[in-house]
């Protein structure tokens, strides 16, 4: 579970060397110089594309301050919401 959320405009984002699960891990920069990292093997990640850039997005943030879920703000539902099957085999439908 997360421990604080934020919205901030996102200013860049940047991919990192997959996790060991072969997951994408992300950079994000932020105003006045922060910067956060993906965890490793988050399910929001297979979702970042760099057009956030420049929008504000809210996310949440470990006790090590890693972000552990990301969305654009206004933008519906976030990916880790119990009744999302992002990006898995389950989002296709059967036979596929």
């Amino acid at each position: 579970m997360s421990d604080k959320q934020y919205t901030e405009v996102l200013q860049k984002i940047e991919r990192l060397k997959s996790s060991g699960m072969g997951n994408p891990k992300w950079r994000f920069h932020f105003p006045h110089g922060e910067v956060r990292d993906s965890v490793a093997n988050a399910g929001f990640a297979y979702a970042v594309d760099t057009s956030w850039e420049g929008k504000s997005v809210t996310y949440d943030v470990n006790k090590n301050g890693d972000v552990t879920n990301m969305k654009v703000a206004g933008m519906g539902e976030r990916l880790d919401h119990p009744g999302s099957v992002p990006w898995t085999h389950k989002s296709f439908g059967k036979g596929h």
